[in-house]
């Protein structure tokens, strides 16, 4: 497997799949490459296996809720269920950890971060915001 990441200004098939399957999951999303107070969110990141896309992890940015200092969030993390439970999202959110810190995320599948040590910042009917780094 091979986790590369792309801007969606580079008019890749893969990017254009990976916005595809987020909206089918969850509706529309902004666009991957916007920016908003001088801080650009990082490139999504993607899995990618002999040619085929397994999943995908996108950006955004948003106040962190202990500081209200703009922040980058993982937005939106998927796999194509054929590849679930395979290490496919694990290695995607290891690869954000690499390139950015802090991050945060509001996520259901709170166990998946706190295996790789994310701190829970709070709880709501929402789900529950984590956060790595400082």
């Amino acid at each position: 497997m091979e986790i590369v990441s792309l801007r969606e200004s580079s008019g890749s098939p893969y990017i254009k799949e990976l916005r595809e399957l987020l909206e089918q999951e969850w509706d529309k999303f902004a666009p991957f490459d916007g920016e908003e107070c001088d801080i650009k969110p990082p490139p999504p990141i993607l899995a990618i296996r002999n040619a085929e896309l397994l999943g995908g992890l996108v950006f955004s940015l948003w106040p962190n809720p202990e500081t209200e200092v703009m922040s980058i969030w993982i937005n939106g993390l998927i796999v194509k269920p054929r590849y679930r439970r395979q290490g496919v999202a694990g290695s995607l959110i290891s690869a954000a950890m690499q390139n950015q810190t802090p991050l945060l995320v509001l996520t259901d599948i709170e166990r998946l971060y706190r295996r790789k040590a994310w701190l829970v910042v709070s709880s709501s009917a929402k789900g529950v915001v984590l956060q790595h780094g400082q």
